[in-house]
């Protein structure tokens, strides 16, 4: 039942986080590729990520919706929405930690484990409480699960060149 929750409440935030990488990779919206701030944040944090990423966490939840009658997705606007907003919790907290890692003098690209795999979730719990109540207990196994999941799929993303680090 623990792993249905963190799935209803993370799968538009992780398919947010990740949204912005396969977008790259496909030169989806091209034109929007151009940093949000490259001294603050650093050049892969760009307007195209977070369009792809919040349009994504969007689509994956009003998806959910037709699969899914309670919760959030009872309601296919209230489903976007959570979905929109989680994303963005998620796309803001990455952004929060790489702004941290350009404090510590960490280049881009350079791994930091565990803020790497666990700063979207951070994020989409911030943001998803605007429209639920989360347990601190699935916030806590939330981020042990996904922030193994997000590692190994990191790991697989760059044994795939689809990641060029993790």
């Amino acid at each position: 039942m623990m792993i249905q929750e963190i799935i209803l409440v993370y799968l538009p935030a992780m398919v947010a986080n990740m949204a912005p990488i396969i977008a790259h990779r496909m030169r989806i919206l091209a034109w929007l590729d151009r940093p949000i701030n490259q001294r603050i944040l650093g050049v892969h944090k760009t307007v195209r990520g977070f369009v792809v990423g919040v349009g994504a966490g969007a689509i994956t939840a009003a998806c959910m919706s037709f699969f899914i009658d309670t919760f959030v997705y009872a309601d296919f606007a209230t489903a976007t929405a959570f979905g929109a907003v989680t994303g963005l919790g998620a796309l803001v907290g990455d952004s929060v930690k790489s702004f941290f890692k350009r404090r510590k003098n960490i280049s881009s690209g350079t791994s930091w484990i565990p803020y790497d795999q666990i700063d979207f979730v951070l994020g989409a719990t911030l943001f998803g409480l605007f429209f639920i109540r989360i347990p601190i207990l699935i916030v806590l196994i939330a981020l042990v699960i996904v922030g193994c999941a997000s590692y190994i799929v990191s790991v697989v993303s760059v044994a795939l060149h689809i990641k060029r680090s993790l």
